[in-house]
């Protein structure tokens, strides 16, 4: 699973069964898009964000650079504004996600792995 981080344009790999640990320094919780096989996280102003995967920390640009103010747009607006729709243009060259709540997308990983 491909996870992007913005807007700091880092790009993580899950494997299967790897777990992802997101630390918020400074703020607001990010944003959060996902499809069947991507997740992009969008950091709210003034945030850092901490990633591990499996308890390792990774050296990553959101962890030392803190998201600047887009004014009154959030993070995810800024880039949807930038970029539009445009897949090769949005981060990690995904396709806009289909809108659905963060319980189902929550919910579906369970399903998927049969707990």
């Amino acid at each position: 699973m491909l996870v992007w981080l913005e807007p700091w344009c880092d790009e993580l790999t899950l494997a299967p069964r790897e777990m992802l640990t997101l630390t918020v320094e400074g703020g607001e919780p990010p944003e959060i898009e996902a499809t069947e096989d991507n997740v992009v996280v969008y950091g709210a102003a003034g945030t850092r964000l901490h990633v591990r995967i499996n308890g390792t920390i990774q050296d990553t640009g959101s962890a030392e650079i803190p998201v600047p103010s887009s004014g009154r747009l959030s993070t995810r607006e800024t880039v949807a504004a930038i970029f539009g729709r445009i897949a090769e243009m949005r981060p990690g060259g995904i396709p806009m996600p289909l809108k659905r709540s963060r319980w189902s997308f929550v919910r579906g990983l369970f399903s998927r792995h049969g707990s």
